[in-house]
Formats: structure tokens, C-alpha cells, sequence
């Protein structure tokens, strides 16, 4: 007997995928793959993968579409493909010597989705990384001849890459040794493992918030060591629960929880019951799972079978209970037209509460006349239905059914946000067609001929901003509303672009760098912040790390801000808030972006109330010197202990698991740091054995900057050390002059020092653009003597001032109290006004931990 369905033979019906063909639509995919460089990877492989499933009605997936393509000399590349309108797209692109690179084409969640059918994917492949490691079984045995999957993912919001397999597949050797050395190094991975004679593939790290990189392992890791779990024999069979005979061909699906409580994840796997309505699984792992009847186009329905399989348990028999149920027919109209609605999913159960398993469950969407087609047994259920911007509430409509006829039943559900309806007309006030219609952070639709056009708002996260880019004519409009229900009237008009670079510590242009963009306007109304925010196409940077954002919106009066983001694989996060007037049909120059190498770890050891190490942990390191939020995540090892590489250099946060519980902690640091943490520690500073805290104030005047006493006196001190030409001492110098009234009421005088030789007439310029009045003291020096780098210049001032001092990175915080004895250094300087305010309530905490010590 053979059962998972990847292994069944037998007639299948064929009737779904023939009557799935006419619903695929053909999307013309172009692009280009390029090196770090921006140089042209001619004979690179492309495959374009469609998306299947979602992990409840069938595993998910990554179906190839079309033969393997080649790109040309200048790395271009053309394919057009038939797919499910509301299944993703994912192109891979992979050369020798190079790292994967893939792009995400979103079409299953309209909110994502973009109204179009030919797409642009231009790939990057980086330099490659590598992660390695072995098999063992549960008793610690090499496992040879075992598939190893590997599912990297890009770690800022990425989606899964689950495709081409054979790309990321490698069979474990002799020893039970696997290598890939294709991956990108800032992306995190996922193992399936599936070994010989075993159904189940398991996924590593097994369990929720494991492995080094925190539900996954960083690619730079090469002694990963993945243990399979012991396994039982899972037997049952398929019977009608009214003669108790086995029923052949009904589709299953086993699966395990996925959150916290599971010890052992693995993948959802389908089962075919047999001509004795029997089924078979090699291998399943102990713990808690789900046995859920998923066959479609039936009227067998069944309870979900709880399986809960133990340590030492070897077979485990089930049976599933199936029944006739009576045919439903589920109408779903909106409340408010009357009209029936298609695409709306109705799920209909008999949960009493959270916590049970054994339920009757259907789920099903509705078709073009609004009905859902559903089985259910005679009973008590409750039904709901949600899909796009609708749902017909948490608590859901109760529903009898009798039978045994076909059961009508039709339900409402109410528009969680109105449509945002408008027209869109050129200069000439001519309807605009086929023309980019962006509402908040809701839909992308086109236009008409009319130039009308009708999208949702995201209903999570309302934004009251409209805006509208005709990039053929280079021509775009925005408009702001308080009340949705109106219809509105965008005009075109000459658009703007912006323009800047971006650059590395020391001025070299940073290729490939991705510009994000978001347009942003905060109106009052009502009582309440109105608010409008929308996302808008960004950019990469090219080969000398310029950029330029086209048909943008000037900032003439509908919105009042953007926000450009900057990432790149090599560097850490950073942002910019351009909010100065635009002129229509110029350009606005953005000064230099620096961004900060990942150059930096944090290492530590986390410790319970008994000072015992605590395994198993996850970790999570925050650090914003860039400006822009960057989070690390990892997981202590069996000897409680937790290292993350990839850091800027600057204070950290460290937050060890979840809430502000005697199990979590939640502590900050500076990258560099071997830090010890005790759970229960939150919003503590951790304080190294040679830090300055405890000590009193060195004396300002030996720096020679002219500094007078009594600019000090009684007063708390916030020194703070600076390079005004590095991104995060200008981030730092802004946040300064944004709180400085704070810290006069607080009592707090701050001396602001330029560490770096820099010249006088250039810094009060920067200081008049950036609307600086904080003074900036600057250390004295003799110039920078001829070919000898400003960088290298800083290096030996900042050896000068880390002992007396103790500066690590810039920009350096040292705070004392009003006796000028110091309380604080190396924090974050958004941190620094809490600090202050602590003071004033109680003792520091950073003095209750020095005392602790």
C-alpha cells in the first residue's frame, strides 16, 4: 500500500485542472540580471514559478511555468506565461559564481496586487554566501541520501522562496553532509527535510522562533546540525459513519500546529484513501497534529481528527468518520446595494470554543452570482464571511441545518470602508485612461476611457490620499479627502522627480542600493488625525550609487512630506524626510545618503532568576543609527548563550522573548558588548566592567575648545561626541535640536563636539540647511595633512579620546547628573530624555545595575 498522494496511483478525476485552464490569464514578464556591480550576467538561467496552495486546503508550492530561460549578452530576458489570476509569481534567476536573485510578482492579495499584465523583474545576483551542515538521526547516526530543501528568505519582509527546487536541493552525502554556496548573505533559511523510507519532510529549525537567525539560520553559518525527530507510523481509514465502510479516493490532509507549542513542524501532507478507504504515514514525529478532510466536489464531510502522538509511541490508528452532508447554497450580498459579491470566502463550523479540534468544517468562495456551494450534516454551526473589504463579524451568524434538501440560506456582510470612487482628467480637464491610480494603502487600479476609476482602502490601516502618475506624459496628481462617500476629481499636472546618492562611510557610491518611496499627509478633522500615506514605485540606485525617483508629486499644498528608505545587502537600513516645496517640472537634489556597514556583533548569555543559563530563547537586537529601524534575531543555544553578526556599529536594544514579564527581558547596549541578562531586566542599561559610569566628568577644558565652566554648573551634563559628515552623527545632531527644549526644562546643558577636522565655514552652512542652532564645539587640529584621508585623521583622534573619554563609536553620549557624575554612556540619544526623566522619579537604573555589579 502506497497512501501520501504523491505516490498514489490510481483514476483521479481531471475535471478540476481542465476547468482551471480557462480562468488563466497570460502575463508578458520582461527584465534584465545584473551583477552587485550593475553589470550585464548574460547567460544567467531564469525560471518563473508560480504559487500554489496556502498551507490549509493544500501545502504550499512552486510550480515552474515555462522551460527554463536564458538571458542574452546584455542580461535581458522575455517570457510569457499562463496563470491563476490571484496566484503570486516568482522569477529566480541564478548564475554560477553568483548568488540566487529573485523578484516577487504579488497578484494573490489585492491590496498588493498591480492592475497589469506585462511586468518588469530586474534581478540582482550578490556575491554568494554559503551554509553547511549535517543530518543526524534521533540518536545522533549521519543520515545519508536525504533530501535537504533549503527556503531562503530576505529578511526585511521577503516572502518564501520555495522554488525550483533542484536549484535548492542538495542529497546528503556519506556522512550525512550538505553544502549550499548559492544563497544571498543577508537572506535567513528554512530547511525541508525529507530522508529516505519517510513520508514527512520535517522543517527546520522545528520549532517557532529556533535556529540562529530566529525561525531560520543565517546563510553564513557552516556547522548547522539538524536532528530528525522519532518517529511512529500514523495508520487509519476513511469510514461512512452510517454502514462503517471504507471510502476510496477521499483527499486528506495532515498537518501539525505551527505556533510555539509544537515541538516538531513539518509540512502538510495530502493522503489519498486507499480502495479500503485506508491510509498510511511513515515517520511522523511526536506531538500534537490534524487529520482534516480536504477533498473538494464532494459531499463527504467529516469531523478533523485530533492525533496526538508520544515520545515513545511507535504506531498510533485512527479512523475518520465521514457522512453525507446536505447540499448548501450560500448567497452573500453586500448590506448596503444589495448586490451579490463573488470571491468572498464562507466558512461554516461548529466551534464551541478556541481550543477544540474535533470540529465540522467547510470552507468554500463565492462564485460569480455571489453563491458559496457547501456540505454540512444536520446541526448547529456558525458562518462566516470575509474577502476583500468585506466581513460579516468576529462572532459570526448562527445557522441550523435540517435537510434534506438543498438548504438557501443567503447572508449580508457591511463594506468595512466605502469604495473611493473619482475621475481623473489631464490639463485640458480630457478623462485620463489607463492611468496609475494609487488609494492609500489600499488597491492599484487603472482608469477607464472615462477616466473614472474605483478602488478599496486598506481596511487596517485607512489612508485619506489619493495620488495619481501618468508616466508616459510624465505627468501626476494628488488629492486628499475627508469623507469617501464623495466622488473625486484628481487633475494632472507637470510632475517633479528626486535626485541624490547613496554612499558608503567614505564617500564610494553604493550600487544597487533599493530606494523606497512614500508620500505622506497629517490633516485634523473631526476631533481626530486624519491621516494619508501612500507607497509609490521606488528605485535602485546605479553603478556610482545615484538615483532618481520620476513623476512624483511636487509638495505644493495636497501632502506635505515623503519618506525615502534605503537598504542594501551590505550595509545597514537608512532613511531621509524630504519636506521643503517642489517645483512642478524640476527636480529636487537630496544631499548624500551614507549608509553603515554591517561590521559590528553583539554577544551575550541569558540568565533566569537562579542565574541559570536559558536555552531556547529568542533574541531580538534593534539598532537605529542609521536613522531607519534594523532588527537582528536569533535564539540562545544550550548554554543560554546568543552572538549577532551583521550590526552598525552604535547602541543596540536587546529584547529577549515577548511582554515585560519575569521570563522576557527587554535591555540596551552597544554593539561590541558580551552582555549578561537576567530576565526580568527591562528597559535597563547594561554597563561594562571599564565603563566610565560611576565616575565623575572629565574635565571638558583639557580638549582645548574654549569650553567655560559655568556653562555647567549644577547642571546635568549631556556631552555628546559627533562627525557631522557621517549619517548617524547628523541623526543624532537633529534629535538633539529637536528635544533641546525638553532638556533645558529638564536641567540638562549640552556640549555638542565635532571630532573630526572639519572646516567652520562648511559646518555653520550645514548647520544653517539643516536649521541647526544647537552650538557644535570643534575639537582644535592642524588640518589634514596632504594624502592622508579624513577617515584615517578621525581614527587617531578617536584613539585619543576613547580612554579618558571612552568612545567607541560616533556619535558617543556621556550624561551625567547634576553633580556631574557620570550615569550614562554609549546610549542611543533618542534614549537619553528617557533617562532624564528617570533621574527625576528615582534612582538611575543604570546606578541600581552598577550597584548590582
Amino acid at each position: 500500500m502506497s497512501f501520501p498522494a504523491d505516490r498514489y496511483v490510481g483514476s483521479l478525476s481531471l475535471t478540476d485542472a481542465s476547468d482551471a485552464v480557462p480562468t488563466r490569464k497570460m502575463l508578458h514578464i520582461t527584465g534584465q540580471v545584473q551583477d552587485a556591480r550593475l553589470d550585464s550576467v548574460g547567460g544567467a538561467e531564469v525560471a518563473v514559478m508560480e504559487l500554489m496552495g496556502d498551507d490549509y486546503t493544500a501545502p504550499k508550492s512552486a510550480e515552474l511555468l515555462d522551460a527554463i530561460q536564458t538571458t542574452d549578452q546584455e542580461g535581458h530576458f522575455a517570457v510569457d506565461v499562463w496563470v491563476e489570476p490571484k496566484h503570486d509569481i516568482l522569477v529566480v534567476a541564478r548564475k554560477t559564481g553568483l548568488a540566487l536573485g529573485w523578484e516577487y510578482i504579488y497578484r494573490e492579495h489585492p491590496l498588493m496586487a498591480q492592475p497589469y499584465t506585462s511586468f518588469t523583474a530586474n534581478i540582482v545576483l550578490c556575491p554568494p554566501g554559503g551554509i553547511a551542515g549535517r543530518l543526524v538521526d534521533s540518536e545522533g547516526h549521519e543520515v545519508a541520501d536525504a533530501d535537504i530543501q533549503a527556503v531562503p528568505q530576505i529578511r526585511n519582509g521577503g516572502k518564501a522562496v520555495y522554488g525550483p527546487k533542484d536549484w535548492l536541493s542538495k542529497i546528503t552525502d556519506a556522512q550525512g553532509r550538505f553544502v549550499f554556496d548559492q544563497l544571498p548573505v543577508e537572506a535567513t533559511v528554512r530547511f525541508f527535510v525529507k530522508a529516505s523510507g519517510r513520508d514527512i519532510a520535517y522543517i527546520f529549525p522545528p520549532g517557532q522562533f529556533q535556529g540562529n537567525a530566529c525561525e531560520g539560520y543565517r546563510v553564513d553559518w557552516e556547522d548547522v546540525e539538524l536532528k530528525l525527530p522519532p518517529a511512529a507510523t500514523l495508520r487509519g481509514r476513511v469510514l461512512d459513519k452510517t454502514t462503517d465502510r471504507g471510502i476510496r479516493g477521499l483527499r486528506l490532509m495532515l498537518s501539525t500546529d505551527q505556533s510555539r507549542r509544537s515541538e516538531w513542524r513539518f509540512r502538510p501532507l495530502e493522503l489519498i484513501s486507499d480502495t479500503e478507504g485506508a491510509f498510511e504515514v511513515q515517520s511522523v514525529p511526536p506531538g500534537r497534529h490534524t487529520l482534516q478532510l480536504v477533498s473538494e466536489r464532494t459531499d463527504w464531510v467529516a469531523r478533523h481528527v485530533p492525533i496526538e502522538i508520544r515520545e515513545q509511541e511507535k504506531t498510533v490508528n485512527v479512523s475518520v468518520q465521514a457522512e453525507k452532508g446536505i447540499p448548501l447554497e450560500v448567497l452573500v450580498r453586500d448590506r448596503t446595494t444589495g448586490r451579490a459579491l463573488p470571491e468572498i470566502t464562507v466558512h461554516v463550523d461548529d466551534r464551541e470554543h478556541d481550543e477544540q479540534q474535533d470540529i465540522l468544517m467547510q470552507r468554500g468562495e463565492t462564485d460569480a452570482n455571489g453563491i458559496a456551494k457547501l456540505h454540512m450534516p444536520r446541526g448547529q454551526y456558525k458562518m462566516h464571511a470575509w474577502g476583500g473589504n468585506y466581513n460579516a463579524g468576529f462572532k459570526g451568524i448562527p445557522l441550523i441545518v435540517t435537510g434534506p434538501q438543498t438548504t438557501p440560506v443567503e447572508i449580508t456582510v457591511t463594506p468595512q470602508l466605502p469604495l473611493v470612487r473619482g475621475t481623473v482628467v489631464d490639463t485640458q480637464g480630457q478623462p485620463a485612461e489607463d492611468v496609475r491610480v494609487m488609494v492609500g494603502l489600499g488597491q492599484t487600479v487603472l482608469t477607464d476611457k472615462q477616466g473614472r476609476f474605483a478602488a478599496r482602502q486598506n481596511p487596517l490601516y485607512a489612508s485619506n490620499l489619493v495620488v495619481v502618475q501618468d508616466v508616459e506624459r510624465d505627468l501626476a496628481g494628488a488629492t486628499f479627502f475627508y469623507d469617501a462617500v464623495r466622488e473625486l476629481r484628481v487633475v494632472l499636472k507637470p510632475s517633479s522627480s528626486i535626485r541624490g546618492r547613496v554612499t558608503d562611510d567614505m564617500g564610494r557610491g553604493i550600487a544597487g542600493a533599493r530606494v523606497s518611496l512614500q508620500l505622506g499627509r497629517r490633516r485634523r478633522g473631526g476631533g481626530r488625525d486624519i491621516h494619508g500615506v501612500v507607497h509609490l514605485p521606488g528605485t535602485r540606485t546605479d553603478a556610482q550609487g545615484y538615483y532618481e525617483l520620476t513623476t512624483v508629486v511636487p509638495l505644493e499644498g495636497v501632502a506635505d512630506h515623503y519618506l525615502l528608505t534605503y537598504e542594501s545587502a551590505e550595509f545597514g537600513s537608512s532613511d531621509h524626510v524630504l519636506d521643503d516645496p517642489m517645483t512642478p517640472g524640476e527636480a529636487a537634489v537630496l544631499p548624500n545618503i551614507q549608509l553603515m556597514p554591517l561590521d559590528a556583533h553583539l554577544s551575550g548569555v541569558v540568565l533566569d532568576q537562579n542565574n541559570h543559563p536559558v536555552p531556547g530563547k529568542p533574541v531580538f537586537v534593534g539598532n537605529n543609527a542609521g536613522g531607519f529601524p534594523d532588527k537582528r534575531a536569533t535564539c540562545t543555544d544550550e548554554q543560554g548563550q546568543f552572538r549577532v553578526n551583521r550590526l552598525p556599529a552604535g547602541p543596540v536594544s536587546v529584547q529577549v522573548d515577548f511582554g515585560q514579564g519575569n521570563d522576557a527581558a527587554y535591555v540596551f547596549a552597544h554593539s561590541g558588548d558580551h552582555v549578561t541578562i537576567k530576565l526580568g531586566q527591562h528597559f535597563t542599561n547594561f554597563v561594562p566592567r571599564d565603563s566610565l559610569v560611576g565616575g565623575s566628568l572629565p574635565d571638558l577644558r583639557t580638549l582645548e575648545i574654549g569650553f567655560d565652566a559655568r556653562r555647567i554648573r549644577n547642571k546635568k551634563v549631556l556631552v555628546v561626541f559627533v562627525d557631522y559628515g557621517k549619517r548617524a552623527s547628523q541623526i543624532a545632531i537633529r534629535q538633539l535640536q529637536r528635544f533641546s527644549r525638553e532638556f533645558r526644562h529638564q536641567n540638562v546643558a549640552i556640549v555638542c563636539i565635532q571630532v573630526a577636522p572639519a572646516d567652520e565655514d562648511e559646518l555653520r552652512q550645514w548647520k544653517r540647511q539643516n536649521k541647526i542652532t544647537l552650538p557644535i564645539d570643534v575639537l582644535p587640529g592642524h588640518g589634514v595633512p596632504a594624502g592622508i584621508p579624513l577617515l584615517q585623521e578621525s581614527s587617531g583622534i578617536m584613539s585619543a579620546l576613547r580612554q579618558p573619554w571612552g568612545v567607541r563609536s560616533l556619535p558617543w553620549v556621556v550624561l551625567t547628573d547634576e553633580h556631574q557624575q557620570i550615569v550614562a554612556t554609549g546610549v542611543n540619544v533618542g534614549r537619553v530624555l528617557t533617562l532624564v526623566q528617570e533621574q527625576g522619579r528615582a534612582p538611575s537604573p543604570l546606578q541600581s545595575l552598577r550597584r548590582r555589579r
